[in-house]
């Protein structure tokens, strides 16, 4: 395929993952005893939709996996194909959770970098706040 620029590029496709993961869905519910229509109902979406979600022809939602995972008894990790090792774990974070971790790792790293710093003479080594100075030598 070529971009509007002319520049070649290879298409990634997620439809290998979207077939594991239909795949999966389809074995679970198989599992616990399930037609299409009644976890369909329960996840308040089509019996068409869920068999489409099962073939892998669409994009699934965070938000309709999770409804599937709740009412399958499983969590979302066992509905999506993985390759993480055992031992590993699957966490998924809010924006709001990841915007906190950002903003705490990049206060660690001022205060790490502030650390490793000299203080000049007669500089302020804290905030106006607290009114300390440097003493001179």
């Amino acid at each position: 395929m070529r971009d509007k620029g002319g520049a070649a590029f290879r298409s990634v496709s997620g439809t290998a993952t979207r077939r594991r993961t239909g795949q999966n869905i389809r074995d679970l519910r198989i599992a616990k005893d399930k037609s299409q229509e009644e976890l369909a109902s329960e996840i308040r979406t089509t019996a068409k939709h869920l068999s489409r979600i099962e073939a892998g022809l669409v994009n699934v939602t965070i938000n309709v996996l999770s409804a599937i995972a709740r009412r399958l008894s499983v969590g979302v990790a066992e509905l999506t194909p993985s390759r993480m090792r055992k031992g590993q774990q699957l966490l998924f974070v809010t924006k709001r959770d990841l915007k906190a971790i950002v903003r705490i790792a990049k206060h660690a790293e001022r205060a790490r970098v502030r650390r490793h710093k000299k203080p000049r003479r007669g500089k302020k080594l804290l905030s106006k706040r607290h009114r300390t100075f440097a003493r001179p030598r």
